[in-house]
């Protein structure tokens, strides 16, 4: 039980993130990741340490791989809006 205490810990603030920086979106897409982050720390601590199997790694990979997609797009975007509102 003591394996959920930090992945919580991740998600929450990532919670608090969102909830405190709703007109900053650079806030916004690190809130996203923390929360993906404890997610795939709960799968990986869940998978490996209790039943030592691999399909939750691979699937905690692919979170991750998901989250860095969707940070770079996210951050193509507002560098996009920031150009485009200096013309």
């Amino acid at each position: 039980m003591l394996f959920n205490i930090l992945p919580l810990f991740l998600f929450f603030v990532g919670m608090i993130g969102l909830w405190r920086g709703k007109k900053n979106i650079i806030l916004m897409i690190i809130s996203l990741e923390v929360m993906l982050l404890g997610i795939s720390l709960h799968y990986v601590l869940l998978g490996w340490g209790m039943y030592g199997d691999m399909k939750m790694l691979i699937f905690a990979i692919f979170l991750l791989s998901i989250g860095a997609a969707e940070s770079a797009i996210g951050l193509a975007l507002a560098i996009s809006y920031y150009k485009h509102s200096l013309k």
